[in-house]
């Protein structure tokens, strides 16, 4: 149940990204900041998921580039200013 709450209010982020994979990658780095145990960076993504180490060189690109579009985008904000960020315990 807390995971599907958890995509539900990821997919609202969807037109904050360019392209499919772009969202896709920024799915992935949102999920891994919610599980993982410890704050090493990059490395603790890939750990906290059991990512194949090659994705830690994708998921470096991933936070160097530049695929936003959160000035354009009714979503930038949606977690921060909905205060959505709170879990229900129904």
């Amino acid at each position: 149940m807390l995971w599907y709450h958890w995509g539900s209010l990821v997919c609202e982020l969807r037109s904050a990204c360019a392209r499919s994979r772009t969202f896709l990658w920024m799915s992935l780095c949102l999920a891994g900041f919610s599980t993982r145990k410890d704050l090493l960076g990059v490395t603790s993504i890939v750990r906290a998921l059991g990512l194949e180490p090659a994705c830690y060189d994708r998921l470096l690109d991933f936070f160097h580039s530049r695929p936003w579009i959160w000035s354009s985008s009714p979503a930038s904000g949606a977690l921060w200013s909905s205060g959505s960020t709170q879990v229900s315990s129904a």
